[in-house]
């Protein structure tokens, strides 16, 4: 079991937020966790209180609207993630590489002591860095796959 903590910071996220905790709560062997965090500082917040409220050695920072797209999903996460500190996975579609985990990254509880102060918009980046500088990796699974449901719809 992984848990998949899902963040928002206001009211008219909750369809969305509603839509992706459903998707995820019928993936076996995930457990979605819904968290609200201010608006203001959010995405370093809601990786701060995600770290806090794990309870399992391996959780998921999920974005909204971002959701498997593969059977197995967990079990292949759980196969993969043995040593490194955090991995991005791959959204459908994608033809680079990303830099920086995005949509869903998989994180190893407590490898993070010390935030960064939030740079960037997305904080992808420090979250990343602050790992490597603990002394993990941070890797990329170009074979484990997730669907943006906004470019499901898109595509249809």
């Amino acid at each position: 079991m992984i848990e998949v903590m899902l963040a928002f910071h206001s009211e008219h996220q909750a369809t969305m937020l509603l839509d992706t905790a459903e998707r995820w709560r019928k993936t076996k062997n995930a457990y979605p966790t819904i968290i609200q965090v201010p608006e203001e500082g959010f995405e370093l917040k809601r990786r701060v209180l995600a770290e806090n409220l794990a309870k399992t050695d391996t959780y998921i920072l999920c974005d909204i609207l971002c959701v498997p797209a593969m059977p197995n999903f967990i079990e292949t996460i759980e196969k993969r993630f043995l040593a490194e500190g955090m991995a991005g996975l791959t959204l459908v579609g994608e033809t680079e590489k990303p830099l920086y985990p995005t949509g869903i990254r998989v994180c190893r509880k407590g490898v993070v002591e010390k935030w960064p102060q939030m740079v960037t918009e997305t904080y992808d980046k420090e979250h990343a860095e602050a790992v490597r500088r603990a002394g993990k990796r941070v890797e990329i699974y170009p074979d484990i796959v997730y669907l943006h449901l906004n470019n499901a719809e898109e595509a249809n």
